[in-house]
C-alpha cells in the first residue's frame, strides 16, 4: 500500500514539474519577444487588409508590411469602440530588426484610450477629378 501512495506522489510531483517547465517555457518566449521588439524595434508603414474575431472574442486587424525586402502578414487587436480605419488605410508597423514576424501596430493614446496609428486614404474631391476625353471621338475616321 505504501509503495503505490509514493509512486502516486512520485507521478503527481513529474506531473508538476513538466507544468511548470512549460509555463516557464511560454514566460520566458513572450519575455523575449517583448524585450526583443524594445531593444531592436525598427518602424515601417503597412497596409490594414482586414479584421476578424480572435479565438477569446477578440477583435483583430490584419496588416501586412515589407521589411528586408520581404513581406510580412501579421494581426494585432484593436477597439471596436475607439479605432476608426477603413480597409487599404496606411498603418505604422514596430518589428524588431532581426525578426520581422515580432511586430506589432503603432498605438497612440487619444482620449485616454489607445488606437492605432493610421494615415487613411484620402478621396480625391469630385472637382478635382481629371477624366480623360472620350477617345472614341478623337480616334473617328475623317469622311
Amino acid at each position: 500500500m505504501k509503495k503505490f501512495e509514493n509512486k502516486e506522489i512520485v507521478k503527481s510531483i513529474k506531473i508538476i514539474i513538466v507544468f511548470l517547465f512549460f509555463l516557464g517555457g511560454i514566460i520566458w518566449f513572450y519575455i523575449h519577444d517583448s524585450n526583443q521588439l524594445k531593444e531592436e524595434s525598427m518602424y515601417t508603414k503597412g497596409v490594414i487588409t482586414g479584421t476578424f474575431a480572435g479565438a477569446k472574442v477578440e477583435s483583430l486587424v490584419r496588416f501586412e508590411f515589407y521589411a528586408n525586402n520581404n513581406k510580412y502578414i501579421s494581426s494585432d487587436g484593436y477597439s471596436i469602440r475607439d479605432d476608426e480605419f477603413n480597409i487599404g488605410d496606411t498603418c505604422f508597423v514596430e518589428y524588431a530588426k532581426t525578426n520581422p514576424k515580432n511586430c506589432c501596430l503603432v498605438k497612440v493614446v487619444v482620449g485616454g484610450n489607445k488606437v492605432i496609428k493610421i494615415q487613411r486614404l484620402k478621396q480625391p474631391k469630385e472637382d478635382t477629378i481629371f477624366y480623360p476625353p472620350n477617345l472614341k471621338y478623337l480616334n473617328r475616321k475623317k469622311v
